[in-house]
């Protein structure tokens, strides 16, 4: 698929800035994501995937390492505190903002929405 890639490489360097773990899979083919579905919607839409590398995909003995979702929830919720790309980070918000009105449960105090809980193996991250 054709990510947007103004909004891609924004998201390459707020994970570099802030100094999250992140690698770049080249995918010669399709993304295996609904990712180009998306895209070629209608006029298009701007998408960009972000994706946790795993083991087993759609097995009952999938794997992934903890660090790796922590990892992709701080990149995620950084991403959601700033407009990284013209008007992206804005619609995220109202969206977040519409939630919290039909009564979704808010972040705790101090946590960045998307943080995993606190298991022993995230605090190694």
């Amino acid at each position: 698929p054709n990510f947007k890639d103004a909004y891609t490489q924004k998201l390459i360097c707020l994970a570099q800035e802030k100094n999250v773990s992140h690698e770049i899979e080249v995918a010669s083919g399709g993304s295996g994501t609904t990712a180009w579905a998306i895209q070629t919607m209608g006029i298009g839409i701007p998408v960009m995937l972000v994706s946790i590398p795993l083991r087993y995909m759609h097995t009952n003995v999938e794997t992934v390492d903890i660090c790796d979702v922590q990892a992709v929830a701080d990149l995620l919720s950084l991403a959601l505190a700033i407009p990284i790309a013209i008007g992206m980070g804005r619609k995220i918000r109202n969206a977040m903002q519409q939630q919290e009105k039909l009564g979704a449960p808010a972040p705790e105090e101090g946590r960045q929405p998307g943080a995993l809980e606190t298991p022993e193996e995230a605090k190694s991250c």
